[in-house]
């Protein structure tokens, strides 16, 4: 599970996102626009750095993008990148998460909308 301070700190910069951020982690969620993003935490650990106890959390999430039928997939695709490209773009100036890599997007339809997951790798102070 990812810390509360990297929820925190990816769901600020996902406010600045080039299309809408929606929380919808345990949230009735029912956007009226186009196109929007959210995020799905997927796994976080913690990895021993020192033999003196110094840990960081290090962990993936998914850069989910929603897109309404009819928005077709050329639009879609580049709305996501940017969006990833946005993203990838922060420096926490705490240092306490850094964005390692992103995979490339997976589509697939969910309830009629087009989804394109990305996976982020970050490793955080733990």
């Amino acid at each position: 599970m990812a810390s509360a301070y990297v929820r925190s700190t990816v769901k600020g910069w996902l406010a600045a996102s080039p299309i809408p951020f929606v929380d919808t982690v345990s949230l009735q969620a029912a956007p009226t626009v186009d196109g929007w993003v959210s995020v799905d935490w997927t796994f976080a650990g913690r990895e021993r750095l020192t033999f003196c106890d110094e840990f960081a959390e290090v962990g993936t999430f998914n850069l989910v993008c929603f897109f309404r039928p009819g928005v077709g997939d050329a639009l879609a695709v580049q709305q996501a990148e940017a969006v990833t490209a946005a993203l990838m773009a922060n420096v926490d100036p705490t240092g306490g998460i850094q964005l390692m890599s992103h995979e490339t997007p997976e589509d697939f339809l969910e309830d009629a909308w087009y989804v394109l997951s990305t996976t982020v790798n970050y490793r955080a102070k733990g």
